[in-house]
C-alpha cells in the first residue's frame, strides 16, 4: 500500500458497504447498512395503536381519540441485519374516510425514495394500491 501515499496526497480505494467520514482530527471508515422502506396500512382502535400510559402524549392523544378506529400510515425500515427503525406515524381522524387514509398512504409513498419502498396495506398484500 506504499504505493497509494505519496508526499501530498493519500488516494483511498472504494469500499463496497462503507463510506468515507471526515472527522477534524482523522479520515474514518464507517459500515453503511443496506435497508427496504416499508409503508403500511390499517384500521386500529386508537388506545391499541397511540401512545401508551405513561408516555407524554398519552392524555392527549386518549381525549382526542379514546378508543374509536381510526386508519394508520406508518412507515419503518427494515436493515440488512435485521433491525427495524419506525419512520413517520400518521394517524388519521376517527372520520377519516377509506379514501382520505389512501391519500395520506401513497402521499407517504410518495414522499420515500421510489427504488427502496415495500408497499404493504392490511390485508399483507404487497403491491402498490390503484386509488
Amino acid at each position: 500500500m506504499a504505493d497509494a501515499v505519496s508526499r501530498d496526497k493519500m488516494i483511498i480505494p472504494p469500499y463496497a458497504g462503507v463510506r468515507l467520514v471526515e472527522y477534524w482530527d482523522r479520515l474514518e471508515l464507517v459500515p453503511v447498512e443496506w435497508y427496504r422502506n416499508f409503508v403500511g396500512l390499517g384500521r386500529f382502535k386508537a388506545n391499541k395503536v397511540g401512545f401508551q400510559p405513561g408516555e407524554i402524549l398519552h392524555s392527549f392523544f386518549n381525549a382526542i381519540f379514546g378508543a374509536k378506529e381510526i386508519w394508520v400510515v406508518v412507515n419503518w425500515k427494515v436493515f440488512e441485519s435485521g433491525r427495524e427503525e419506525l419512520g413517520a406515524v400518521v394517524y388519521c381522524d376517527p372520520k377519516a374516510t377509506v379514501e382520505s387514509a389512501k391519500k395520506k398512504y401513497l402521499d407517504l409513498i410518495d414522499y420515500l425514495p421510489r427504488q427502496q419502498n415495500l408497499w404493504v396495506d392490511s390485508s399483507g398484500s404487497g403491491s402498490r394500491p390503484n386509488v
